[in-house]
């Protein structure tokens, strides 16, 4: 029920922030912020950052990242019996399912090519973004809760960060979205895994 009650709250945050986004902010946001990022990148096409960006940018899609979630909470399990980090991990996944169709929806954002249609889903948020930033920073938490090794265990929680933040720029670097996509993505990731590790806990290991 807690849980249920912070994802509401997050879609609904959400939903204010891209309305701020696309109604009153929008001339300072598209001036000072979404402009500049896509015309950096229009004008300084870099052919190994796009081959980068764009081995990089599958990193962040539903089925990847749910995929890696599946297979990392089960193996977490199978080798500790812990049912907390799958539950975790699920509840990160799900999370960002829902709040990303919510806010989607709720703001209603069209792309810089063309406009969305009344029922389609907009822009904000990156989808790619907030799926990778939840479920990789969720795993980089679990991983850095576990209390051994510890410079490796940071390592590895860099790395997951890394991808993430990778992910996000490819977003933006191919033009697929605006930076203020993005950085509301990652805000939204961020408060995923703050509800999700709060509430169900950091699941030490048990073995």
């Amino acid at each position: 029920m807690c849980l249920a009650i912070a994802l509401f709250v997050i879609a609904l945050f959400g939903v204010l922030l891209g309305r701020l986004v696309v109604g009153p902010l929008a001339s300072w946001v598209t001036r000072d912020v979404d402009t500049p990022a896509r015309t950096l990148s229009i004008h300084h096409e870099n052919s190994a950052l796009t081959a980068g960006s764009k081995g990089v940018d599958p990193a962040g899609s539903a089925g990847v990242v749910g995929g890696v979630a599946a297979v990392f909470g089960l193996a977490w399990w199978i080798r500790t019996r812990n049912p907390r980090p799958p539950i975790v991990l699920g509840t990160a996944f799900v999370g960002a399912a829902l709040v990303a169709f919510a806010v989607k929806y709720g703001v209603h954002r069209s792309p810089a090519s063309h406009a969305t249609p009344r029922l389609s889903a907009g822009t904000f948020p990156s989808g790619h973004a907030l799926f990778a930033l939840a479920v990789y920073g969720t795993i980089a938490v679990l991983i850095v809760g576990k209390g051994r090794a510890r410079p490796l265990r940071v390592g590895a929680a860099l790395v997951l960060v890394g991808v993430s933040v990778a992910v996000a720029f490819s977003r933006v670097y191919l033009l697929d979205h605006y930076l203020s996509d993005v950085v509301g993505a990652l805000i939204l990731g961020a408060a995923i895994i703050a509800a999700s590790v709060a509430i169900i806990g950091r699941a030490p290991d048990t073995r």
